[in-house]
């Protein structure tokens, strides 16, 4: 007869409520019970015997486990992020500059096969002390922009055609994947194998076999953009991050009879 997902559960709270009466019978709570360390011995006896006997009727029907595994893959995508900015007597000309700039270094970007996005805008006074006093010394206006490209040899090349377009403010190159898809599927399977070994393992050791797959909860974390500092001797090669995914899973087996019982 098959056992459904919930005797487990079942089992379980018919074990704790024979736990509480037998407990309550010998004067003991149920959480003392399991532990006779303390107990005077013919009560510990007692107690012991009385475990032992729970569990030969109540056997656990099935078996959790948890598997991470990490797939590591050669990068298919850079990013660099940077910023422009401009400095002008008047708020609107700082932001007229930024914007230009950015528009001219877009079309640039484009014909080396490299994509340009904008982020987070800033505009603020400047200020200079003259003596004692503080006077306003114009705005500054701030874009943060990032650079992705495909080609990830080559990033090298865009760094250097960023500071020669003025760009002074490169954060650092994060590497990813364009497409994880591959990726994580494998780092699944690898994950759901390793689930299996263990359960088999497991289950081998108190007697049983594995049954089938009662559920499955699935996570998993793809490091898009992984990267470490940006180091380069501006001779235009970077070497790239490897970027990860990750996956981990939760699988609940059937627990049946066999493996030598």
């Amino acid at each position: 007869m098959p056992v459904k997902s919930h005797s487990w559960f079942q089992r379980v709270l018919r074990f704790f409520v024979a736990a509480c009466l037998v407990g309550a019978a010998a004067g003991i709570s149920a959480a003392q019970a399991p532990s006779s360390r303390n107990l005077a011995p013919p009560l510990a006896e007692r107690a012991a015997a009385f475990w032992e006997e729970l569990a030969r009727h109540y056997p656990f029907t099935a078996l959790t486990v948890t598997a991470t595994r990490t797939v590591q893959v050669e990068p298919t995508l850079a990013v660099v992020n940077a910023a422009v900015d401009a400095i002008a007597e008047r708020a609107a000309e700082a932001e007229s500059q930024v914007r230009q700039r950015i528009e001219a270094l877009s079309a640039l970007l484009e014909e080396r096969g490299a994509a340009l996005t904008v982020g987070h805008f800033t505009i603020y006074p400047r200020w200079e002390y003259r003596g004692e006093r503080a006077v306003q010394s114009g705005f500054e206006a701030r874009r943060q922009i990032a650079v992705s490209l495909e080609e990830v040899d080559r990033v090298g090349e865009i760094v250097q055609l960023l500071l020669d377009a003025g760009v002074n403010e490169i954060h650092g190159i994060s590497y990813g994947l364009k497409d994880e898809s591959e990726a994580r599927r494998a780092a699944i399977e690898q994950a759901l194998s390793d689930a299996r070994e263990q359960a088999e393992a497991a289950a081998a050791a108190v007697g049983k076999r594995v049954g089938s797959i009662q559920s499955i909860a699935l996570e998993h974390q793809v490091n898009a953009y992984y990267g470490g500092p940006l180091t380069w001797d501006g001779s235009g090669s970077m070497a790239p991050s490897p970027a990860t995914v990750q996956a981990n899973v939760v699988v609940e087996y059937l627990l049946v009879p066999g493996g030598g019982e």
